[in-house]
């Protein structure tokens, strides 16, 4: 054989492998295939409301010794979240220029979770807090954990609260004329 020949041998192999490789590779580009998915991404809410628009639900002025005011607060969580609903704080804080703590530690409060959405009803789910204003005066938590667990989306679910104040019977004449603001802090977090 001469080398010629050898040659021409070798060129046939290697033109038939090129063109193995051409079809083997135009084959795997004709079996390939994609597809895709689109998801959305959303938050869900929390959303927490009162009926009485961040006021007290009442004045209670012009109490004396041994008198009692009362009044409701419906609180609302209408989010879309399961969430625990607490009242988490309650301040008192000076009403005008003059310091009541002359009135503070002699006016009893108390602070009542109904399973409703109205204060009424044979009793409370709990008693969220009661102590005396002067124990709240700056902000402190309810010693009473008061929390209720809305399952969240509609509907929106209401629970009342129904809000007291006593001006105790002993209460020395330093507290004539004096008032508080008493401020009621309920919190929604995500369960």
């Amino acid at each position: 054989m001469t080398r010629t020949a050898v040659f021409r041998g070798f060129a046939v192999v290697a033109g038939f492998a090129i063109a193995l490789l051409m079809i083997a590779n135009t084959s795997r580009a004709v079996w390939t295939d994609t597809t895709d998915a689109t998801g959305i991404v959303g938050a869900g809410t929390v959303v927490l409301t009162d009926d009485d628009y961040a006021t007290l639900p009442f004045v209670a002025t012009n109490l004396k010794p041994g008198q009692t005011s009362t009044g409701c607060v419906a609180v609302t969580y209408s989010g879309s979240l399961a969430a625990s609903v607490d009242l988490t704080s309650i301040t008192v804080a000076a009403n005008t220029s003059s310091d009541p703590r002359d009135l503070t530690p002699h006016v009893d409060l108390t602070v009542e979770h109904f399973g409703s959405a109205d204060c009424t009803g044979a009793s409370t789910t709990m008693t969220a807090a009661s102590d005396t204003l002067d124990t709240y005066w700056g902000g402190s938590a309810p010693a009473t954990a008061s929390a209720w667990t809305p399952a969240g989306a509609p509907p929106a679910t209401t629970q009342s609260y129904l809000v007291t104040v006593t001006v105790q019977s002993a209460a020395p004449n330093a507290a004539q004329g004096q008032d508080a603001a008493v401020t009621l802090l309920w919190t929604a977090q995500n369960t």
